[in-house]
């Protein structure tokens, strides 16, 4: 994308692209079956790091 963006920017004192150039850009996206997967991985590693983390906050109570 960003090969698009430097080669349709214009303007003399200031690049900057039009809101034509900007809706025609297309963005690609992974199938929504690997969005899924992707938020599901997330949803557990993210599960871990809220574990990780409560163990971490009774270090201090450990240690006294």
């Amino acid at each position: 994308m960003q090969d698009y963006i430097n080669s349709n920017e214009s303007g003399a004192t200031r690049q900057a692209l039009t809101k034509a150039k900007i809706e025609a850009l297309t963005i690609p996206l992974a199938p929504l079956a690997e969005q899924k997967r992707i938020v599901e991985k997330l949803d557990e590693v993210l599960a871990q790091v809220d574990t990780i983390k409560a163990r971490l906050d009774g270090i201090p109570a450990i240690l006294k």
